[in-house]
Formats: structure tokens, C-alpha cells, sequence
């Protein structure tokens, strides 16, 4: 699946078809204390909760069109972004080249995730007010979209659109295999803030990786691509002693907090269906890799 080397594109898409409008439509609004008008010290009160979402909802579907007809559109996911809708669309698929567009307002960021049976296939971090696109390749079956932000306020709305890719349209242009797994990673854990790396590789089988973080307590953010369930062993690289374990599966992102003594850590990933070639049919059809970000919480005193 290669969504990895896929070509990002900004520009808007997608037209205002019936088909998507019902999908788009406002649902249900509940009466809350968040509800009420809000008064500023310095100013006019802010504007009920359903006002602000439709106003938001207005501006995603405005960044989304127009686009392509009607006969290309596979499928989407429009909803909150605050995380209480937990929008997730699964859509089948043939195998080939499709374009996932992302757009979004009330919020500084959003990250679109598009995901197959073996794996996140590419995330689309999205910058609100400014549509983005990527170009991928999937393999026949299902194709889950869903999104999700760490900034947003309440009112916040997002959008995708996932069409098949227009007949004759360039193949994105193959990038060497380290940058490929790279990019996949960070769009879907995110670039490295600062005191922060990002750390990717293949994962073909069981794989131990060295990193000398130390002294401190780590978020570790991890993806996978190529296999159904990776099992996660944290040790420490002086004592040996295990510091976390876990088991993730590969189409969502899992956390691990670790607290980390001197000398760093290893981190073994050791694939629980065999992996890619292994001939059970439990394997993707290209090679597996890992990602994940560590970023520092809290200093060991």
C-alpha cells in the first residue's frame, strides 16, 4: 500500500452533491450549560453552540467544492472535531489510486486517517482554513477514514472526501524507501516539536530498536502498517528490566507512558500474524514498518 510517497496537494475539491449535503446535514442539537451565550469582559457575548458548529460546518463545505462528479466520490467523514462524535466511515474499495481531501474549521490542526485491514495507510495532517489532499494507492476491501484534533474548541467541524483518482493522473513519484517511511510516519504521528524525534523503520519480523532516552518519563506515540498486531516490550538497556509492555493493532495509534531510568531503553516490536511474505495470508502486500514519537513529560528528579 502506498500511501508512503504519496504527493500532498493543497487546493479545494469536491462539489456540493446531494449525496454529500445529506451526509454533511446538522444533526441533533441538546441543550447544555455550553449552550447559553457567554458574556466577554471586553465585549458582546459569543454565539450559542449550534450557531458557531454551523457556522464552522459552512466553512468545511465551503473549503470542500466544487470537486469531481458524482461518479468518482467513494465515500467521507464530516462531524465534530472536539472528540465526541468519533466519526469513523468505512467505505468498500477496489484496488487503486483514490485522492483523500481533508478540511477544517475552529480548530488550528486536524489529522485525517485513512486505514485498511493491515494498518494506518496515511495520515493527512490539515492545517484549518486551507484544504489538503494526498494521492494513494489501496488495495481492494475496506478503507476506514476518521479524523481527530488536539486543539479544538467546541464549535469545532472537520470534513473528508475520499474519490477515486481521475483516469491517466501522474503516479506519485517514488521516494527512497527511508523518506517513504518517514513520511508516512509523521503524517500520521505528527512532525517533532522540540526536545522531541520521530523514530521509523521496517518491521518484517521481530525488531529491537535502541533509544537513548533516559532519566525522565516519554510518551511514546507509535503506528504500524503490514500486520494485525504488534506486541510492544519496553526494557531498560542497563538492568534489562522490562518497563512496559503492550499489544497495538495496526490500524490506530496507541500511547505509552514510560518511565525511563539511565541508560536508555530497548524496544522490542515482535508482530503477532507472521508479517509481510510469511506465506500464512496473514500478511500485507508490501513490506511492514513502524513509527513513533517520543516526547518527554516529566524529568526523573
Amino acid at each position: 500500500m502506498s500511501a508512503i510517497g504519496g504527493r500532498l496537494v493543497h487546493h479545494a475539491l469536491l462539489p456540493m452533491l446531494a449525496l454529500l449535503l445529506i451526509m454533511a446535514a446538522p444533526g441533533c442539537e441538546y441543550s447544555t450549560e455550553y449552550d447559553e451565550p457567554r458574556q466577554s469582559a471586553s465585549g458582546p457575548a459569543e454565539a450559542p453552540l449550534p450557531v458557531l458548529r454551523e457556522q464552522n460546518r459552512q466553512q468545511v463545505l465551503a473549503q470542500l467544492s466544487p470537486g469531481p462528479d458524482i461518479g468518482r466520490l467513494v465515500g467521507g467523514v464530516f462531524g465534530r472535531l472536539d472528540g465526541a462524535s468519533n466519526d469513523v466511515t468505512a467505505v468498500p474499495v477496489e484496488a487503486g489510486s483514490f485522492v483523500l481531501t481533508g478540511a477544517c474549521s475552529g480548530a488550528a490542526t486536524a489529522r485525517f486517517l485513512l486505514s485498511q485491514e493491515l494498518g494506518i495507510v496515511a495520515g493527512l495532517p490539515v492545517q484549518c482554513g486551507a484544504p489538503l489532499s494526498i494521492m494513494l494507492d489501496l488495495v481492494a476491501g475496506s478503507a476506514a477514514i476518521s479524523m481527530e484534533s488536539t486543539d479544538a474548541h467546541l464549535a469545532a467541524m472537520g470534513g473528508a472526501w475520499l474519490v477515486r483518482a481521475p483516469a491517466g493522473a501522474p503516479a506519485p513519484f517514488p521516494l527512497p524507501r527511508d523518506a517513504a517511511v518517514r513520511r508516512w510516519a509523521a503524517g500520521i504521528l505528527g512532525e517533532p516539536g522540540p526536545y522531541q524525534r520521530l523514530v521509523v523503520g521496517d518491521l518484517n519480523g521481530p525488531t529491537v530498536v535502541p533509544d537513548g532516552a533516559a532519566d525522565a518519563t516519554f510518551d511514546v506515540i507509535l503506528a504500524c502498517q503490514g500486520h494485525r498486531k504488534v506486541k510492544l516490550t519496553f526494557t531498560n538497556q542497563v538492568s534489562g528490566a522490562v518497563i512496559a509492555t503492550d499489544t497495538m493493532g495496526c490500524t490506530g495509534v496507541r500511547t505509552i507512558r514510560a518511565a525511563v531510568d539511565s541508560g536508555g531503553f530497548f524496544l522490542r516490536l515482535e508482530p503477532e500474524d507472521g508479517g509481510p511474505g510469511d506465506g500464512s495470508g496473514a500478511a500485507s502486500t508490501g513490506s511492514g514498518m513502524f513509527g513513533y514519537r517520543i516526547v518527554p513529560v516529566t524529568p526523573r528528579p
